[in-house]
């Protein structure tokens, strides 16, 4: 009888072969599993990732729809503002005059002893002619000055008691002030 005898080889080869098949077998059924694993884990991931991003994409809108509200608030009151000042322009009013002093009217000014009568301090009521819809800015300027020749010239004016209606323009002077004639601009600026 003839015996047959395994080649260590030939069973070495038997062997791979046989785990080489077994691994076309099996091992593709572990692999699936594996990547069906790997697959369903990744894809609740990336579904909670993409849930977390969508609220937060809703808030971003919330807060945009929020802001955009508020832009068209302001924008609002912009409008409403520059509408007002263009009407307010057209209420705008500019009254002028002007005011002198004399000796005609104040013989006192000319003499330098003493400060007797309305020496030293002469005072105007201004009215406007058309009322103002609030206080105006009153600005008073000299045009005119005359003194009389010896001591120092000194005159200041003043503007007081601003209302919608008038003003107080005073004169100040000194004592030896000697004034022959002074004139006096006012320009008056408000709605």
């Amino acid at each position: 009888m003839i015996k047959k005898q395994f080649h260590p080889i030939a069973i070495i080869c038997s062997s791979v072969s046989i785990t080489l098949l077994a691994m076309l077998f099996v091992l593709p059924s572990k692999v699936e599993n594996i990547v069906l694993h790997t697959l369903t884990n990744s894809s609740t991931n990336i579904t909670d990732k993409l849930l977390v991003q969508q609220q937060e994409i809703a808030s971003l809108l919330t807060d945009i729809k929020r802001k955009d509200a508020a832009i068209n608030n302001q924008l609002s009151l912009i409008n409403g503002l520059v509408n007002g000042v263009r009407n307010e322009q057209s209420l705008m009013q500019v009254q002028s005059g002007d005011v002198s002093l004399s000796t005609q009217l104040f013989p006192e000014l000319m003499q330098s002893s003493q400060c007797n009568g309305k020496k030293g301090i002469v005072e105007k009521t201004i009215k406007f002619d058309s009322p103002f819809l609030s206080v105006p800015h009153v600005l008073a300027s000299f045009q005119t000055l005359d003194f009389a020749n010896g001591p120092d010239h000194r005159l200041k004016a003043r503007v007081s008691n601003i209302t919608t209606s008038s003003f107080v323009l005073s004169f100040h002077t000194w004592c030896d002030t000697r004034l022959s004639q002074a004139s006096l601009s006012w320009l008056a600026i408000g709605l």
